[in-house]
């Protein structure tokens, strides 16, 4: 069922938009399932402030979630992230350009 147009205005005023930094680490969360934070990092290019910082905001908003832990190359446990379906949704509604890309 296709979706109507006052349903699309109705989630764009409630989900907010994010910036390119958040985007890009939500793309990387999606093309890198279970991924870490210094994994993240790596994928990214970002600090890992900077990945940490966006990473709470797009937990706070919803759109990711831990999955759980892992060893890290390092021998520490380590939380894997994975990417919720309302974090799935706002990539597909907001048709984010190439999404195996992480501009």
């Amino acid at each position: 069922m296709p979706v109507q147009d006052t349903s699309r205005k109705a989630y764009r005023e409630i989900i907010p938009r994010l910036g390119p930094l958040e985007t890009k680490v939500l793309k990387a969360v999606y093309r890198n399932p279970q991924s870490c934070d210094r994994e993240l990092k790596g994928i990214t290019g970002l600090e890992i402030n900077s990945v940490t910082a966006r990473r709470n905001k797009l937990v706070a908003l919803g759109f990711l979630r831990e999955d759980g832990t892992k060893l890290s190359s390092t021998g520490k446990t380590v939380i894997k992230w994975t990417v919720t379906q309302k974090g799935i949704d706002y990539l597909i509604m907001h048709k984010q350009k190439r999404i195996n890309q992480y501009d």
